[in-house]
């Protein structure tokens, strides 16, 4: 993923305004080989996934890990 196509990290208190599918680092604060994402309901995060579809899958099973690191695309991926 390049650069200038996603927006820089927020700490995890500061929440998403958009729900969707968020980039997420891993519970060591580094990013996750394959990237990991999570998606954001507006109240809470799913699971952590390696893949896009996979955390769109398990978006409703709330993550016992709501403080995430987190950084969206800054346009949608073509």
């Amino acid at each position: 993923m390049k650069q200038d196509k996603v927006t820089t990290w927020f700490e995890p208190s500061q929440k998403p305004v958009r729900v969707g599918m968020y980039q997420v680092k891993n519970f060591l604060g580094v990013i996750a080989v394959g990237f990991c994402w999570s998606y954001w309901d507006g109240k809470k995060w799913g699971f952590q996934c390696d893949t896009k579809k996979e955390a769109f899958d398990y978006r409703n099973p709330t993550s016992c890990f709501q403080s995430k690191m987190w950084r969206g695309l800054t346009h949608e991926a073509r």
